[in-house]
């Protein structure tokens, strides 16, 4: 909702000095906000149009050349409430895509996320054997309790990248994201290809799941054709791009 506010503050002249010139500094770079501008323009413009039609009809029809003092304070009051109005449109067209978006980032999530099914294969492999007990909770939908598991061994052994791929796997199904990304981030500087690219994708997805479907979409473009991960990246970036 900050976005949508301050976007119509923009448009009507409210903002400060200083906030007009974050705003104009931000807008370059943020699409979601110059999305929100153009649907604001738009609403804006087709109610000035009304406005302007509806106050020349009658002023045509008392064919006086000027407004009394009442009919120009009941102007302005008509053109404030009609801002209001705007505002309360663009909020409510904002809410219902923004809902629409997360609906769609939710379900693209759902299809392309690491499913139980690869997390039970992983742990298994693992030369960690309480991972094997990990891999029993994730199949009885038990995330939490694998979460523990998981996480007292990645502690002992932080720079291990394939443990640490596995503890993020178990975090974003604990809906712990900024975590994920942050045990991800150190894997990408690592040797071990398709562990970077497998981070890389989790990446990716944690910022899917936030609804934040432009950094998603920046994380699957750096993932390589001979990566285990492209087919996977590149079908749900086509998807992404169609939604738009």
């Amino acid at each position: 909702m900050d976005k949508i506010l301050l976007t119509a503050r923009y448009v009507e002249g409210d903002l400060s000095e200083s906030e007009f010139d974050e705003f104009e500094d931000i807008i370059k770079h943020d699409k979601e906000l110059q999305e929100y501008l153009e649907h604001y323009k738009i609403i804006n413009r087709s109610l000035d149009m009304q406005l302007m039609g509806a106050l020349m009809s009658s002023t045509s029809e008392k064919a006086t050349k000027s407004l009394s003092i009442k009919q120009h304070e009941r102007t302005k009051e008509v053109s404030n409430i009609a801002r209001v109005f705007i505002i309360g449109t663009f909020i409510a067209l904002a809410v219902v895509v923004g809902v629409f978006f997360f609906s769609l980032s939710h379900n693209h999530y759902e299809q392309f996320k690491v499913s139980d099914d690869e997390m039970i294969a992983t742990f298994r492999k693992s030369p960690y054997k309480d991972l094997n007990e990990a891999a029993t909770h994730v199949s009885n939908g038990e995330y939490y309790e694998a979460k523990q598991i998981i996480e007292k061994l990645y502690l002992k052994n932080p720079d291990n990248n394939e443990l640490a791929n596995h503890y993020a796997a178990i975090l974003m199904a604990n809906n712990c994201l900024e975590t994920s990304k942050e045990v991800l981030y150190p894997v990408l500087n690592g040797t071990d290809a398709s562990l970077k690219y497998e981070a890389a994708y989790m990446i990716a997805l944690s910022f899917l799941k936030e609804g934040n479907r432009t950094a998603c979409k920046q994380w699957l473009t750096m993932i390589p054709l001979n990566s285990e991960r492209y087919a996977q990246a590149n079908h749900l970036l086509s998807k992404l791009i169609a939604d738009v």
